[in-house]
């Protein structure tokens, strides 16, 4: 080979190991865009799990909540029926009280 041949040989070497440079630097971007593609990607699987907690937990409060409504309701049906109860009592004792007066008196003084 002529020396032009060898300068040739030479410049295609390093044109070769140029690329090679290059597509390491490339090859080695990559590898870290990975990782932090894995890194991210496990982060929003955490958030995921969160959130997925966080919305069981709401669920099971919603659930108790109308529980306690539905408690509430009753103890107010109970309560007027109660309060119900207790005047129809009132109204009776009121009633027997007003024929004891009634029949106490003679007629004149019923009117």
């Amino acid at each position: 080979m002529s020396m032009t041949g060898n300068d040739e040989l030479v410049r295609r070497i390093s044109n070769l190991e140029e690329q090679d440079k290059i597509l390491t630097k490339s090859l080695n971007e990559l590898t870290i865009s990975t990782e932090r593609i894995a890194m991210a990607t496990e982060t929003m699987q955490e958030a995921i799990k969160a959130l997925t907690e966080r919305d069981r937990k709401i669920h099971n409060i919603e659930i108790e909540l109308a529980r306690i409504d539905t408690t509430l309701k009753i103890v107010k049906f109970i309560g007027a029926a109660i309060v119900l109860a207790v005047l129809g009592l009132g109204m009776e004792v009121f009633i027997g009280a007003k024929e004891v007066v009634d029949a106490s008196q003679t007629p004149v003084e019923a009117f």
